[in-house]
Formats: structure tokens, sequence, C-alpha cells
């Protein structure tokens, strides 16, 4: 009994040292919590290559539908606001002043072919992208994608060299597609120029890409 008692008093005072003694309390691990997904609204804004009229190709198979399809989650709302036949500077009239009012947290620009297309010069071009670029950010997106002309269409090089410094010193993610290989179906005029749904694809798939590495910059950030 004596002994009993010895080994129960031990015990106890053990058990007393330890909470005392300041040594922290092993824990099981726990799978961080995922917060849900934000709900917002995501906007494109471009010429004749980003509507969702695009001659024969199917709606679906157009560069910003599969871009809303592949890269933003369900709780984002999709707007493209593309027009056919439009240079920066009558997106800047049209497209640019609903952008307020839908409060998108994510743009994605394409636009120079059109400008191309009507004469502007590569200078008011890149004047005009900026002004989108900036006005996209007053309007709240912490997001602004902007692809630049492929090396397929005539004179791009020109376009893409007077605008590329302007777009990422205002604070947007350039979208470069030139290293992809883009078909055009030509108009007959020679000045309008259409991706083919293998291109249009590809296309989508580039800006999907920049836009999952501009939200890893701003997470671990």
């Amino acid at each position: 009994m004596l002994r009993q008692r010895t080994l129960s008093f031990i015990a106890a005072c053990v058990a007393v040292v330890s909470a005392c003694s300041g040594s922290p309390a092993r824990t099981v691990p726990t799978e961080p919590q995922t917060p849900p997904n934000e709900v917002f609204n995501a906007v494109v804004v471009g010429d004749g290559a980003s509507t969702s009229f695009v001659g024969r190709t199917a709606f679906r198979d157009s560069w910003p539908q599969v871009f809303f399809r592949t890269a933003l989650p369900r709780t984002a709302t999709f707007f493209n606001l593309s027009t056919r036949f439009s240079t920066t500077g009558e997106a800047i009239e049209r497209q640019v002043p609903q952008l307020p009012a839908l409060k998108p947290k994510v743009v994605a620009i394409w636009l120079g072919i059109d400008d191309i297309g009507e004469g502007v010069s590569p200078q008011q071009y890149a004047l005009d992208l900026q002004a989108v670029v900036l006005d996209a950010h007053s309007a709240g997106a912490t997001i602004v994608l902007v692809a630049n002309i492929p090396d397929e269409v005539t004179n791009a090089a020109q376009f893409n060299a007077a605008a590329s410094l302007r777009v990422t010193s205002s604070d947007a993610v350039l979208v470069d597609l030139r290293p992809l290989t883009i078909t055009f179906d030509a108009s007959a005029d020679g000045r309008r120029y259409q991706p083919d749904t293998s291109s249009l694809a590809s296309i989508a798939n580039a800006f999907a890409t920049s836009y999952r590495s501009a939200l890893a910059s701003i997470s671990t950030g």
C-alpha cells in the first residue's frame, strides 16, 4: 500500500512540474482554411478580334469566353465590351466609359489590330492604350492585362515598340502574343484580321497564364 501511494505521489509531482515548466503544449497541425472565392467582375476591352461574334467561329470558342471558362473562378461575372472595327481611340469613347459602373477587379485588353487597319499612328495608339489602362485602374481594376499585337499582323513591331513602355509603366501586365503562332483570316481588303479557332485558344491561354502569374505576385507581395 505504501509503495502504491509513493508511486501515485511521484506521478502527481511529475504532472505538476510538467504543467508549470512553460513547455508549449503539443498540438495536432490543421490544414489552413481556404477563404471563399471573392465575387468580382471581369471585363474585356477590345476590337473585332475580341468579340464573341467572330464570323464562323462558335461563340464559346472566342478567346474571351475560353479565358473566362478556364482562368476565372465561378464567382466571377464576365463582361465583354469589345466591338467590331474598334480602334483604341474609339474604345476610349464607347467601351471605357462603361467601366466605372462595372467596378471590375480584372480588365483584359487587346487592341491595336484595327488601329493598324485604320491608319492610326503607332504613337497615337500608344497614348490611347495607356489611357485605357489608366482608366481601368481608376475604375477599380487591380489586375490589368494588355496583349500586344502578334508579329503576323503587318507593322505590328512598330506599334508594339511604341506601346510597350507605356503599358508596363502604367502598372499593367503585358500578355506577350509574339511567341505564338497565330493564323489569321484576313479580310478581302487585307486590313482586318480574325484569328482561327486554334489561335483563339492559344490567345486565351496566354491571357490565363499572365492572369495566374499576376495573382501569384499579389499573394506573395
